[in-house]
């Protein structure tokens, strides 16, 4: 019995969690569907970030989620849209993509991954 009324306490208490939705800017597409995932967490009563590193430049000021809490790793490369000629236009005008294209598309991104982690690891040393 003590068992019960136990998990009951805990269910009643323990309501909401923390979440991370984590976000690259590879296009506005992949932000409004991550940012819409995000609000309704948030709205659902969970405490919920939404985590984006900046991968194409275009999407700087776009502003996903309205309930969230938004925060940006902005200007660490421009490895993406050097790659891409300019963002996500270059991405969707295609029509099929080669295994060679989409190789070099996957190459673009692991760079990008190992800069941000880079610039991550130098900021917690920093903090030792």
């Amino acid at each position: 019995m003590i068992r019960v009324v136990f998990w009951l306490v805990l269910f009643t208490i323990v309501d909401a969690g923390k979440i991370l939705v984590y976000s690259p800017s590879i296009s506005y597409s992949h932000l409004i569907s991550n940012g819409r995932i995000a609000d309704a967490l948030a709205k659902a009563g969970h405490d919920v970030v939404m985590f984006i590193p900046e991968y194409s430049s275009s999407t700087t000021k776009f502003i996903p989620a309205k309930h969230a809490k938004i925060v940006r790793m902005n200007n660490f490369s421009s490895r993406y849209d050097d790659d891409t000629s300019g963002g996500e236009d270059w991405v969707t005008e295609q029509t099929t993509m080669s295994f060679a294209l989409r190789l070099d598309f996957e190459y673009t991104l692991t760079a990008m991954c190992r800069e941000k982690r880079k610039i991550s690891k130098d900021k917690c040393d920093d903090q030792k």
